[in-house]
């Protein structure tokens, strides 16, 4: 069974759960045509696999071959940036394997003149997502291509990006899903916090 075909059972299901803004397709191919028409309606588009928690190595590596593809097919009409989960790309397993996972991607994502984007998932996996964006994100070679997703209604985000030596790196501001469970002591709810941390 493909790769493609696992994942499309999750696009349609990401898609109904998060609106418009998610579009799905059965294959790389599909993607990149769906990413064509929206770059000809005048958007921006940031290519993503759906699925978190892989918890098998092998499908690890079937995701990784799979976003090379997605990396090597992309042309001028379809050009956009590719947006990793971390517990999709190994995190699950060890810090190691989702190192090398992304390793493997952002140098070929390097080659084309493609960012590659860290999301962010729940609160136990940030620590070690910051610390590998870091480590990527201060070589000078690497770091213009790997931004990371910084979610604003985490309590403790300016401690986290002071320990892991964010502010000088690329990073996008979201404000955090709100779909993982996390303690109230990890996250605020308070939507003027969140809106006054895209200000500082």
């Amino acid at each position: 069974m493909s790769w493609d075909r696992v994942l499309y059972p999750l696009d349609v299901l990401g898609c109904s759960l998060f609106g418009k803004s998610f579009i799905g397709a059965q294959s790389v191919d599909g993607v990149l045509r769906v990413g064509e028409r929206q770059i000809d309606r005048g958007l921006m588009v940031t290519y993503n696999l759906l699925g978190e928690h892989v918890q098998n190595e092998d499908t690890v590596k079937l995701v990784v071959r799979t976003t090379l593809n997605l990396i090597a097919q992309m042309t001028f009409k379809n050009w956009g940036n590719v947006s990793c989960k971390p517990t999709l790309y190994g995190l699950c397993i060890s810090k190691k394997l989702f190192k090398d996972s992304l390793s493997e991607i952002i140098q070929a994502a390097l080659q084309r003149n493609i960012e590659i984007e860290i999301d962010a998932e729940s609160y136990g996996y940030i620590p070690n997502t910051f610390e590998v964006f870091s480590d990527f994100a201060s070589d000078p070679v690497l770091g213009n291509s790997v931004r990371q997703a910084v979610q604003a209604h985490l309590v403790n985000i300016e401690s986290l990006m002071d320990e892991y030596g964010l502010w000088d790196k690329k990073i996008r501001i979201v404000k955090g899903s709100g779909v993982y469970d996390e303690k109230d002591s990890v996250i605020t709810t308070d939507k003027s916090v969140v809106r006054m941390r895209y200000l500082e």
